[in-house]
This record gives C-alpha cells, structure tokens and sequence, in this order.
C-alpha cells in the first residue's frame, strides 16, 4: 500500500502513557500510523500498539470500519508487554477533499488515537501532483492536486504512471482535443501502470494542450497533457 510520509506532528497521533506503582507497570503506546498519509483508493489499514492489558478499539470516523478484533481481555502480566495490531477497512475517498479519522484504543485508565489522513487523489506519479489547496489552515498537507504533463513540441512520445488499488479506465475528457495524442492502452489491472502516449510534433505557434481523465475505485482524477508551442 503506497502512502505519503509528511513532517508534520500534526500527523503524529502516537500516545504513550505509563505509570509505575509498586510492582504494577502499565502502558499504552499507539505505534502505528506515525505520520502516513494514504491515497483515496486506499481500503485496508490497521492500527498497532503496546499494551500489559485489556484493551477495546473502536472508530470515530465513518469511512473506517474496525473489521479485526476490537477488543480482547488479557491477563496482566507485568513482564508481558504485548504488541496488538487491528485491522481496518476504509471506503474509497470520493469526496474531493482531503478527510482525517481517529481510530482510539483504550486500556487500564489510558486513551490512545491514530490519526488517518486519506487525500482525494491517486497515487498519480507521472505526472507528480502539483498542490493547489491546503487541508486546514496550518499544516501543508495537499487538500486538492493538479496533476499536468509538460512537454516540448518535439516531444513525440512520454508515459503516465500510476499505482492504483482496483482496476482503472483513462479516457479523454468530454471536449478534448483528440487530434494530435494518442494513449496506448484505456484501461488495465490495479498495481503500478506506465502507459505510453504518442504525440504529434507541435509545429503551430501556440501552446496546446488535452484533458485525461483517469478512473479507479470510483475515484477520478483528471490529468492534462500540455505541449509547448513550436520554437521559431
């Protein structure tokens, strides 16, 4: 699954409580996610963590689904510190905008949360994403992308790549100009894809450019294809 690390501690959901009192020895530490940002087509995740004790999990957040154990009572051991991990399922992110959830554990007299950031987008990485909004206020984390292909106008052949979790479609946008691009393939299997474009030599004084659009788990993202006018 392919995510996005930004350095922000505002991504950093990771909660670490421990007290020692007598013998007794507790603790809670949330040890993923740590700072992960996941794309839209994104389904399954999980949350892990420390703890000596019984613990229950259990989501905030519509589009995440706790689908492992959400709770177990253990046996406290003071000499057993067990690493648990619950899986998750998340719903596409169709909305557009980036959407943040916390996903809480809970155990002894501790609270922990993992924070799960989902952008509107695929994992397009040819062309990269070039960010055109900002989620809230203060963190640069991508709310909104635009994804554009630039070449020279003797550039006659380039790529578009692109990892994506289900089967896709790329179709030209309604109105597009045809005319001078052509893509090798129209649709394909999920995973990574390069798919080859051909294109006409630019031999007009203006620029020109085409509108792509690419489809997967009922997300669509567009991407243009721009070609510099003809050098004089």
């Amino acid at each position: 699954m392919k995510r996005i690390i930004f350095p922000l501690l505002f991504l950093m959901a990771i909660a670490m409580q421990s007290c020692s009192d007598g013998l007794d020895r507790h603790e809670l530490s949330v040890v993923y996610p740590n700072g992960y940002a996941l794309f839209a087509d994104q389904t399954q995740d999980s949350l892990v963590f420390l703890t000596f004790d019984s613990w229950r999990v259990s989501s905030n957040a519509s589009w995440i689904t706790v689908t492992g154990k959400s709770s177990d009572n253990i046996k406290y051991d003071y000499y057993k510190n067990y690493l648990i991990r619950v899986d998750l399922a998340l719903e596409p992110n169709t909305t557009g905008h980036t959407r943040a959830g916390n996903v809480t554990v809970k155990s002894y007299d501790y609270e922990g949360a993992g924070l799960y950031v989902q952008f509107p987008f695929l994992n397009i990485t040819r062309p990269n994403p070039d960010v055109n909004n900002y989620y809230g206020d203060h963190y640069a984390v991508p709310d909104g992308a635009d994804f554009v292909l630039r070449d020279s106008a003797d550039v006659v052949s380039d790529s578009l790549c692109f990892n994506v979790q289900k089967e896709w479609t790329l179709t030209f946008a309604p109105g597009a100009d045809q005319s001078w691009l052509q893509l090798s393939a129209t649709s394909g299997a999920a995973g990574y894809n390069a798919v080859p474009i051909t294109l006409e030599q630019n031999l007009k004084p203006q620029e020109r450019r085409t509108e792509l659009l690419l489809t997967s788990s009922g997300i669509t993202n567009q991407i243009s294809v721009v070609q510099a006018k003809a050098k004089k």
